[in-house]
């Protein structure tokens, strides 16, 4: 009966070890994956402008405003290597409705309103750049019709106050009698409205009583982080637009991600400036 108990405990004894063994027993192996984050963009986007308040004419110099909102600076470059945003204000001058037109004559069938003037004049060939001075850029340009054959021809085109303007570009000549005449000077689009009859040597003249304002600056603000954090972001606020002006400069380790900001623009115009609508162009940039 002992040896049988015996047996019996030496049989368990084994099956333990074997079980033991079999769960101490684990097999392992590693393998390297590779992951990475593909390097964006930096970019600039502009924001939306508005007009603001009107300069006053009279003999004082009076300021003209305008806004704009929501211009977008992205950095996903993923670098950290900061970037600066800048701005600049350029081909400031007056809607072609605003220029007078008057008309003159050989024939005395030409009368105000027969030439009209659309488009966008900036100066060209004048003192466009904002002036250092409050010289007044005024004159006229003379037109004398030419033709032949029924038909417009050409145009020759004199300064009638001996104004620097430079050579002028007369392009898109023709038309026949009975119809308008397009033709560009500059960037404005003349229309000569021939209901009527002409003859060669007709004269009519374009008042350009134009000047650019005298400076521009600009307020950056609000700079808001819609992704990413601003701190390390700075402006140095306002700034006179003579040349290309920093708007926002993030340093390096700063400014990755999207952010936004508004801007405030101020025109001073010279006292006695001519009435009507202003155009220019702000360029932002980013690098």
């Amino acid at each position: 009966m002992k040896k049988n108990n015996l047996k019996k405990l030496m049989a368990l004894a084994t099956s333990a070890i074997f079980v033991v063994s079999m769960v101490g027993t684990a097999f392992a192996d590693t393998e390297e994956v590779t992951l990475g984050v593909t390097a964006g963009s930096l970019s600039i986007t502009a924001g939306t402008a508005a007009a603001g308040t009107n300069a006053t004419g009279g003999a004082a110099i009076t300021a003209s405003t305008a806004t704009v909102t929501d211009t977008t600076v992205t950095d996903y470059r993923g670098s950290g290597a900061g970037w600066t945003a800048t701005s600049d204000i350029t081909a400031v001058g007056i809607d072609g409705g605003s220029i007078s037109v008057r008309s003159v004559t050989n024939t005395g069938t030409w009368v105000v309103g027969d030439v009209t003037a659309t488009g966008f004049y900036n100066g060209t060939g004048e003192d466009s750049n904002f002036a250092a001075n409050a010289a007044y850029n005024a004159g006229e340009w003379k037109f004398t019709i030419e033709a032949s054959n029924g038909n417009i021809d050409s145009l020759t085109a004199t300064d009638g106050d001996a104004l620097a303007i430079g050579a002028v570009d007369i392009t898109g000549v023709g038309g026949t009698p009975g119809t308008n005449y397009l033709f560009t000077v500059d960037g404005l689009s003349f229309t000569l409205n021939d209901a009527k009859s002409w003859v060669t040597g007709d004269v009519f003249g374009v008042t350009l009583d134009f000047q650019p304002p005298i400076s521009c600056t600009i307020t950056p603000s609000g700079l808001a982080a819609n992704s990413g954090t601003a701190e390390g972001i700075t402006t140095p606020g306002a700034d006179t637009m003579e040349a290309a002006v920093t708007e926002y400069t993030a340093a390096v380790g700063a400014g990755m991600g999207e952010y936004t900001f508004d801007d405030a623009l101020s025109c001073d115009f010279h006292a006695n400036s001519m009435a009507g609508t202003y155009k220019g162009t702000i360029t932002y940039s980013v690098s």
